[in-house]
């Protein structure tokens, strides 16, 4: 069955809701990114928090002088080359610590302090965010990476049905973009293009009694997800009263948790609650987006092409979330991309529960258009169905225990 679903405008000043029913999502999206690059001699590092012990999650480890790191899995686990240069390891809710080569040497475990520890100050309501979302938009040039780019990247979906998992993939690829800014007048394949660079682990069943190999995110509201401005349009046009929660200044950033509805027509069509959206104090740019999206109770009934069967499908929860690191020319750019949606499904006879996830994470950013045509990955049909089912001896991005279990398993 077809996963539907996106707010992606068609133009810069508008949505086709006819095609595109807001944020209208069928049940399974996209998890996770998790990735890196492996040249010579590897560590594996365990990261965690400082006062809790407990693991940390999408963690982004980098080395800047060469512009390409990794991303702790669920377990607070990596696998990271050493190089001869400093190692950062940054996440929202931490402080960022830097580790040099030759302490990497020595040590397995990273202890990362909780940044609610380091408050400056806590500010409730007055922020006009509005305003500087305008600024962002206005300066959007000057902030995040304009020219063409070729990105190395880890893509990871995971796709679960009633609690199990049902796909797990995770590839390398090569996307290459005419620049940071999706252009809503264009279209996706003239401005950006992926190719597969190597498979870790494909798992992707195809028994008639599970939905796995039905079930996808349509690429026409994934990719122009990976685009901050994608984002800022949207909030610009479907949004009014925007609700500010809490307004924190931490370590050099300011991070605004706010609520909104979203609204087509004087109609309510979904609620953002408690989302995130961090600004660097320096330059003003945006370092990180957090959208927690709840929908009503109302579930969609259509027709799977695919299946060729009737269905009922409705999404509770849609989180999409965005990290920033700064790159070439001291610009930002785009981290790591993640989606994760929640509903259910009901169809001959059968009712399940879904939870889809995706990530994207960048290992390496390079200037410049370098990728090879003839493997492009078509983007007229889901990510999944380019990569073919298989399993490789060495992964890059360690796997979870649930995950090792899924792809063992006959």
């Amino acid at each position: 069955m077809e996963v539907r679903g996106g707010f992606a405008p068609t133009s810069a000043n508008e949505v086709d809701m006819n095609t595109n029913y807001m944020i209208r999502l069928f049940p399974f999206f996209a998890t996770m990114v998790f990735g890196l690059r492996m040249y010579g001699q590897s560590k594996q590092l365990t990261v965690l928090d400082k006062t809790t012990h407990e693991p940390i999650e999408l963690v982004n480890v980098f080395y800047s002088k060469f512009n390409e790191g990794s991303i702790t899995n669920r377990d607070g686990k990596l696998r990271i080359e050493t190089r001869k240069d400093t190692l950062t390891f940054s996440h929202i809710n931490y402080a960022t610590l830097k580790l040099n080569d030759n302490s990497l040497q020595v040590v397995d475990s990273i202890y990362l302090e909780p940044i609610i520890n380091n408050l400056d100050e806590v500010i409730l309501y007055d922020f006009n965010l509005k305003q500087k979302l305008e600024f962002v938009s206005k300066n959007y040039e000057r902030l995040y990476m304009e020219s063409q780019t070729t990105n190395e990247a880890t893509y990871k979906e995971k796709l679960k049905i009633n609690n199990r998992l049902a796909r797990l993939i995770q590839v390398q690829l090569s996307w290459w973009q005419k620049g940071y800014k999706y252009d809503f007048s264009m279209g996706m394949d003239k401005q950006c293009a992926f190719i597969l660079k190597g498979i870790e682990y494909s798992k992707i069943p195809t028994e008639d009694a599970s939905l796995a190999d039905g079930a996808y995110l349509e690429n026409d509201f994934m990719i122009p997800a990976f685009y901050l401005n994608y984002y800022l349009v949207f909030l610009h046009q479907y949004t009014t009263d925007i609700f500010i929660d809490q307004v924190l200044k931490i370590n050099g950033v300011t991070k605004v948790i706010f609520s909104t509805p979203v609204v087509l027509n004087d109609t309510t069509l979904s609620n953002l609650v408690r989302s995130e959206v961090v600004f660097d104090n320096v330059s003003g740019a945006i370092t990180y987006l957090k959208f927690n999206m709840q929908y009503p109770d109302n579930p969609k009934q259509e027709f799977s092409e695919r299946r060729k069967v009737y269905y009922e499908s409705a999404t509770t929860n849609l989180n999409l979330e965005l990290n920033f690191k700064q790159v070439l020319y001291k610009k930002w750019f785009l981290s790591s991309f993640k989606s994760n949606v929640v509903g259910n499904i009901s169809y001959s006879g059968k009712h399940e529960a879904f939870e889809m996830k995706q990530e994207l994470f960048i290992t390496k950013t390079t200037k410049g258009k370098n990728i090879d045509k003839a493997k492009i990955i078509m983007l007229n049909k889901p990510f999944y169905e380019n990569f073919p089912s298989g399993v490789t001896l060495e992964n890059n991005m360690l796997l979870t225990k649930e995950e090792l279990d899924f792809v063992n398993e006959n």
